[in-house]
């Protein structure tokens, strides 16, 4: 099995320097030509300007939509949570209005056989600040 020494991929030096001289010619220009080689590549500034902005505006235009899109799918969640929690917190909102009521409604028997009398709490409290500073005069 024969290979030559460029299919193989090893290289002498002398291989190597006349790969480097002809490379090199391509960029060399002689003393007569006029102006510089079109072939040799340009850099329009104002062509990659125009790219950038382009790439910078797409990368925050896609994040702005992924945000945006993000925050609807999370208030969706959280209306569906809210519904699906609506009995209960209306039964909450009714029971503590109850509570609230009996907290603070005018005093009533609630059973008069056994002297039981049902007060706010406000007057409870006030009651009883009144019966300790009492014992504490005797």
């Amino acid at each position: 099995m024969s290979h030559s020494h460029h299919e193989s991929g090893h290289h002498t030096k002398a291989d190597f320097e006349r790969e480097l001289v002809a490379h090199d010619e391509w960029f060399r220009h002689s003393a007569d030509e006029p102006h510089h080689q079109v072939s040799h590549g340009e850099t329009n500034a104002a062509k990659i300007g125009v790219f950038l902005f382009v790439v910078i505006v797409a990368t925050f235009g896609s994040a702005w939509v992924l945000v945006k899109g993000l925050l609807k799918v999370l208030d969706y969640k959280e209306i569906a949570r809210q519904e699906r929690n609506e009995p209960f917190v209306q039964e909450y909102r009714e029971s503590r209005a109850r509570w609230d009521g009996a907290l603070t409604a005018n005093p009533e028997w609630a059973d008069s056989r056994a002297g039981t009398v049902r007060i706010p709490v406000d007057l409870a409290m006030q009651l009883v600040i009144e019966e300790y500073k009492g014992k504490a005069a005797n």
